[in-house]
């Protein structure tokens, strides 16, 4: 890269001979090959610290790129509220309540390079929503039980939303009551509803990433059985339910106060304020 920092005009011969002589050093300097900056649309994946978060780069989120910010303490200093209440005291924080979804596109991203360069920074990152699974952790998302298990032929008659009471509410219909089981890739009688919470219907996949966050053998999923009154509201948590199962829990009540996490969530390469994605 022969490049010349000092122009044609001369001012004096001292200047001429100051440049020739710096334009001479740098002639016979190699050229510099400055390497492309990875865009964080190549889908790598990495994650950061700071003092009060951690920070998700590249997390795969319903086929979209994003940067997962997590805080490091729990929410209002670690005080329990319903998922109603915890609604009314987010606007005010930077953080808001994590859908059951994105808890677990943040946990595969953390798994698929639980073995890499940042393998420490990714344990501890583990140990931290392992630790959070001995209460029940608050997510945003529910499910509401319209069928009292009477399912219509195709018809999807209950309903898991996402992101609860909020302006990014999403809706997925899906049949529910009576669906629990073992996650697990012989149990495919739960792949529909496990689809639907957690946004992957690779039921190996899901057992592999959930045991390997948790520490525990096998993960179960609750729900509602046959009887549940039509238009029942539950909400989705997480918690280990003994010492060897983690337990996705779609059977807990809306008035349940429990401990949450915040995250905030931004669109790779953008700007985008809280959850708005």
């Amino acid at each position: 890269m022969n490049q010349h920092i000092l122009g044609d005009k001369k001012k004096s011969n001292f200047d001429d001979n100051l440049a020739d002589y710096v334009n001479e050093i740098f002639d016979k300097m190699p050229d510099v090959i400055v390497p492309e900056k990875k865009s964080s649309n190549s889908g790598s994946f990495y994650v950061d610290q700071f003092d009060d978060r951690y920070v998700l780069h590249g997390v795969n989120y319903d086929n979209k790129l994003l940067t997962v910010e997590w805080s490091k303490e729990l929410l209002d200093e670690s005080r329990s509220h319903t998922l109603y209440d915890w609604n009314i005291l987010m606007p005010s924080s930077k953080f808001q309540i994590p859908s059951a979804e994105l808890y677990f596109a943040s946990l595969l991203a953390l798994y698929e390079s639980k073995d890499g360069c940042q393998a420490e920074l990714i344990e501890r990152v583990r140990q931290m929503f392992a630790k959070d699974f001995e209460n029940d952790m608050m997510t945003s998302s529910s499910v509401t039980y319209y069928s009292n298990g009477k399912y219509d032929g195709n018809q999807k008659n209950d309903v898991v939303n996402h992101y609860y009471g909020s302006q990014n509410n999403r809706k997925i219909p899906v049949n529910f009551t009576g669906y629990s089981g073992y996650v697990d890739e012989e149990n495919s009688h739960i792949k529909e509803q496990i689809t639907a919470l957690l946004g992957s219907e690779d039921l190996e996949l899901v057992r592999n990433v959930l045991n390997w966050a948790t520490g525990k053998g096998q993960t179960f999923l609750w729900a509602l059985n046959n009887g549940t009154p039509r238009g029942e509201e539950r909400v989705v948590m997480f918690s280990y339910s003994s010492e060897s199962t983690f337990s996705i829990r779609a059977d807990c009540t809306i008035g349940h106060k429990t401990l949450a996490r915040g995250v905030f969530v931004v669109r790779e390469n953008s700007i985008v304020n809280k959850l708005k994605f």
